[in-house]
């Protein structure tokens, strides 16, 4: 399973705002995702970023958090459109 399908899954259960460290973690715990890499989070942001930048996001919308600047932990949040 995909990181994009695993975080599709994740969504549709919590229905509620989640990061994508959130998402990633739970796609784990679920046994949807069985990363290969040191830095799952990681990958898992690269390839829903991406998609939400080249249009290809489909059903997921991000949220951007109010504050001042834009690093840190839950700045970006996911969900369902």
């Amino acid at each position: 399973m995909t990181y994009r399908e695993a975080a599709l899954i994740v969504l549709e259960a919590s229905e509620q705002l989640m990061t994508v460290g959130e998402i990633t973690e739970a796609g784990i715990k679920r046994g949807l995702i069985r990363p290969e890499d040191k830095t799952p989070v990681f990958t898992n942001m690269a390839v829903l970023y991406t998609d939400g930048r080249d249009g290809q996001s489909g059903r997921m919308k991000r949220i951007f958090a109010r504050r001042k600047t834009r690093v840190g932990p839950g700045y970006v949040r996911l969900g369902l459109n």
